[in-house]
């Protein structure tokens, strides 16, 4: 499951979230609580979209799926770039890590067309492994 995840310090993407056409997953606010046993906020504002839905083992599809998200959704990210002070994002990719003791390296390759997208909208891309 790819999620697009952006960050502004200084505006809410609440008003973004209600227009959009781009399938949001989670927003949240400077002041909402991150975790209420410890009363603390997120300090943050965020918007998260929904990139991909396949399973982190099928790294080369929520690749596939970034591609056309980006793609289709290209003018509406700029948008959304330019209005809302964003300071940060990042497609967060969740991959199944396939070492063991018998498999010592992992490489997962992202092509360049996904590298070009993401460069042209200024989205950095984060790999997050999982053991299983």
């Amino acid at each position: 499951m790819c999620v697009l995840h952006v960050i502004s310090k200084t505006k809410s993407f609440k008003n973004y979230s209600e227009k959009t056409s781009i399938p949001t997953y989670k927003v949240v606010d400077k002041n909402d609580l991150k975790n209420t046993s410890k009363n603390k906020k997120w300090g943050i504002y965020r918007i998260s979209f929904s990139v991909s839905n396949k399973e982190w083992n099928k790294f080369h599809l929520q690749i596939k799926d970034s591609i056309k998200f980006l793609k289709e959704h290209k003018k509406s990210l700029k948008y959304l770039f330019l209005k809302y002070e964003v300071d940060h994002a990042y497609l967060d990719f969740p991959i199944d890590s396939r070492l063991d003791k018998n498999v010592l390296v992992q490489n997962d390759y992202i092509p360049y067309e996904l590298n070009k997208l993401c460069g042209d909208l200024k989205i950095s891309i984060n790999l997050s492994y999982y053991s299983s």
